[in-house]
């Protein structure tokens, strides 16, 4: 069953689904990347922003049809390399403290680097305890003129430091959020008097534009 979009009576419902979202795995490669995009190379004039989607991503113990969907980010920085990542939120708490106020707090933000084959291959090895094999099912990118790399940079060490905030500082917001620096087109995530949850802005709003695979 999909949901292209939630009324805002069902606000809390989604708010309550999207907090049991707890992903198991390890990350190969955990903090913040300090990178020096581009290299010797040139700015890039052409590069690919993606929204990756784990389908079944805060489920909890809800029926399958009732899942609100998990998001991550991958982003071009020269001609071979991606970087991406997500925050996973592993203690599915609603709300959590910043790391960078309290050490002891963890988003369980994660992002890695790698070729485009290297990024897919991350998702796809990326798992959680009601998913053991195959959590990220799919993904969505597109083609972005004259991208942002810095900002996007900036805009992922700024996440790694961030409380997790259910309503305004979640996967999903994130996701866009650094596609945004980059300068993708991303459609906005709440449109008027509606709920929008991962897999409904998957299914729903990146369409035009957006190249689809899978995992």
């Amino acid at each position: 069953m999909r949901f292209d979009r939630f009324r805002i009576p069902a606000i809390v419902a989604g708010i309550a689904v999207l907090a049991s979202s707890v992903v198991s795995s390890t990350p190969a490669f955990s903090g913040v990347v300090s990178p020096q995009p581009g290299g010797n190379n040139a700015p890039l004039r052409t590069g690919k922003f993606c929204i990756f989607r784990a389908a079944k991503g805060a489920q909890g113990s809800f029926p399958p049809e009732f899942a609100q969907g998990h998001a991550g980010w991958g982003y071009q920085v020269d001609q071979n390399t991606f970087f991406y990542g997500s925050v996973e939120n592993y203690s599915g708490h609603l709300f959590t403290g910043s790391p960078r106020l309290d050490p002891g707090t963890k988003t369980n933000f994660w992002q890695s680097h790698g070729t485009f084959n290297d990024m897919l291959n991350e998702f796809r090895s990326r798992n959680n305890p009601d998913n053991p094999s195959h959590y990220y099912t799919d993904y969505k990118c597109q083609t972005v003129q004259n991208p942002s790399v810095d900002a996007a940079v900036k805009t992922t060490a700024s996440i790694s430091q961030r409380s997790y905030n259910i309503v305004l500082s979640n996967c999903l917001t994130e996701s866009v959020e650094v596609g945004q620096a980059y300068r993708a087109a991303m459609p906005i995530i709440f449109p008027k008097g509606q709920v929008i949850n991962p897999n409904s802005y998957f299914d729903g709003l990146l369409n035009q534009g957006w190249t689809y695979g899978k995992l």
